[in-house]
């Protein structure tokens, strides 16, 4: 699940890629750089305090090899990869860092967003949660969690369905050392089954990993428990066995077979997160 690095990529109109001036000349601006030279493979490393980076992908040379998004929002349904040359920023990862608010993590963060104000960037992708997003929204999403709040959307955070028809996030061990995993026989369908994980991720980002079973109120009805995996890479949320109403309706189904969510429901960005009972 954890990789040795923490990697984040940036895609540039075709020809737009900068070279090694422009990029020390944005680190000169920033006056964030205490060391910055080009290697003799064409990569750009550089160290901040009690941090070393590494970029590679500037002209003149080839562009980075990145792996494919897996989650593109709808507005990325016409995105041509073939249109698009690639930089990707890069450090070392230590299990360490998986802390809440760490500074080095946030750090690399905040250098990958001044990136995005270079002319021609097109989109950003945030290895840790294999997404992909616009550059503004990215930058909103690291101002948010500079100032302590909650994530905007899907770009640090993600969530997407498993082989085995549960939910799991991806990106939050970057910030609590840990997955959180909605099990199958908690996923129903046409439910806001990714949202329910994204809100589990939400409270884990601000309160660290778990370490012991967690009892709490579902934002839809009955209880829900948490548990660390054995491994403790994992938050394995179930159904609690005895469920108890607590006023709030149920997804209806609609004549065309599709489903809405209640009131209730899509109140669920203004849900209280978990507390121990």
């Amino acid at each position: 699940m954890h990789s040795k690095e923490i990697r984040g990529s940036l895609y540039f109109g075709k020809g737009l890629r900068p070279d090694f001036n422009t990029v020390r000349n944005l680190f000169s601006e920033k006056n964030e750089v205490d060391e910055c030279h080009l290697t003799a493979s064409n990569k750009i490393s550089f160290v901040l305090p009690g941090l070393f980076l590494e970029l590679t992908g500037i002209r003149p040379g080839n562009m980075a090899i990145v792996p494919r998004p897996l989650r593109m929002p709808d507005k990325f349904s016409e995105f041509r990869f073939s249109d698009v040359e690639t930089l990707s920023l890069s450090m070392p990862f230590e299990a360490k860092q998986s802390r809440l608010w760490s500074s080095i993590n946030l750090t690399f963060a905040k250098l990958l967003s001044d990136f995005t104000h270079l002319p021609g960037v097109e989109a950003v992708q945030w290895h840790p949660a294999r997404s992909l997003c616009l550059p503004d929204i990215f930058q909103r999403s690291i101002e948010s969690w500079e100032r302590g709040k909650d994530f905007l959307g899907q770009e640090l955070i993600s969530a997407a369905p498993m082989a085995d028809g549960g939910i799991q996030t991806e990106g939050l061990w970057l910030f609590a050392g840990q997955e959180v995993r909605i099990e199958p026989e908690l996923v129903e369908p046409k439910r806001g089954n990714s949202e329910l994980a994204l809100h589990l991720a939400q409270y884990f980002a601000h309160n660290g990993p778990l370490t012991k079973p967690m009892r709490f109120k579902s934002p839809l009805s009955g209880y829900l428990r948490a548990e660390p995996s054995s491994n403790g890479r994992f938050i394995r949320v179930y159904a609690e066995a005895t469920k108890r109403s607590f006023g709030l309706k149920a997804v209806q189904p609609q004549s065309n077979d599709h489903f809405i969510e209640s009131r209730a429901f899509s109140r669920l960005a203004r849900w209280i997160p978990p507390t121990l009972l």
